[in-house]
C-alpha cells in the first residue's frame, strides 16, 4: 500500500512538471537590443550592439549527501521572472542577469542503520549571473518527507503475537533554505547545461515532538533542451550609466 502511495505521488509530480510545457509558447533564445529598447530606458545608445539572453526551463539532477550519507534529487526548474542589467563604464559594458525560478523536485538520501528519507518539494530560486556564466543562487523550499526504517520493526498484536511491520516509518512537514555557486556554460560557449555546488538546510517537523535540522550538500547538473519547451519569463531590461 505504501509503495503504491509513493508511486502515485511521483506520477503526480511528473504531471505537474510537464503540464505547463505542452502549452509553452515558442520563444527565441535571444532578443535584439533594438526590440528590447522599445520598452526599456531611452538612455541606451542603439549603436552599441547587445543581445538579451533568455533563461530556459531546465532538468536538474543533484548528487545529495546528508553529511556522509548518500542521496540525490531530480526535478525541473522553470523561470518566471528575468532582468538583464547593463552597466556602462569607460566604454565597457558590464552585464548582469537576475533570474527567478520555480523548481519542483523529488529527493532521497539513505542513512545506514537508521532510515531512508524520500522528500518531494517545491522551491523558489533567486539567481544572479555574470556575463561569463558564473552565478550564485539562494532558495526557499516547502514539501513533505516520508522516512522508511532501514531495519525490521515489529509490533505486538492484541492477542500477544509478534507481527513484522513492513515499510515502517513516519511522515513529516519539510522546509528548506539553500545557497550555492555555479557556472552556466550557455552564456560563454552556447552549451545547454550548467553545473553547481549547493548547501541545503532542511528542517523536519514534528520530529519526536520537536524540530530537527538536516544539513546537506549537493553537486548538481542542470540541462536545458527543446523537449521541455521554451521559457517565457516576465522580462525587464535596465541600462545604467556612470
Amino acid at each position: 500500500m505504501m509503495i503504491n502511495r509513493i508511486l502515485q505521488i511521483t506520477v503526480l509530480l511528473v504531471i505537474l512538471l510537464f503540464q505547463n510545457q505542452i502549452q509553452a509558447q515558442e520563444f527565441g533564445g535571444y532578443v535584439t537590443t533594438e526590440q528590447a529598447t522599445e520598452t526599456a530606458s531611452t538612455e541606451y545608445n542603439s549603436d552599441e550592439k547587445s543581445s538579451i539572453y533568455i533563461p530556459k526551463n531546465g532538468l536538474r539532477f543533484e548528487f545529495l549527501g546528508s553529511l556522509i550519507f548518500p542521496g540525490f534529487k531530480i526535478g525541473m526548474e522553470k523561470p518566471f521572472s528575468y532582468t538583464q542589467i547593463e552597466k556602462f563604464r569607460r566604454n565597457k559594458i558590464k552585464r548582469l542577469y537576475k533570474e527567478r525560478y520555480l523548481s519542483y523536485s523529488m529527493g532521497m538520501y539513505y542513512q545506514d542503520n537508521y532510515h531512508t528519507n524520500v522528500f518531494p518539494q517545491a522551491e523558489l530560486i533567486a539567481r544572479r549571473q555574470k556575463s561569463k556564466g558564473f552565478y550564485y543562487e539562494r532558495s526557499l523550499g516547502l514539501g513533505f518527507s516520508r522516512t522508511f526504517v532501514n531495519s525490521s520493526t515489529f509490533s505486538v498484536s492484541d492477542d500477544g503475537k509478534i507481527v513484522e511491520q513492513p515499510l515502517s516509518g513516519n511522515w513529516y512537514g519539510l522546509a528548506s533554505i539553500g545557497g550555492g555557486i555555479g557556472y552556466n556554460a550557455y552564456l560563454k560557449n552556447q552549451r545547454p547545461y550548467s553545473v553547481y555546488l549547493k548547501l541545503h538546510l532542511m528542517v523536519m517537523y514534528p520530529y519526536n515532538t520537536f524540530v530537527t535540522p538536516r544539513p546537506t550538500i549537493g553537486i548538481g547538473y542542470n540541462y536545458n533542451f527543446s523537449g521541455l519547451g521554451e521559457a517565457s519569463p516576465r522580462l525587464k531590461y535596465k541600462v545604467k550609466r556612470r
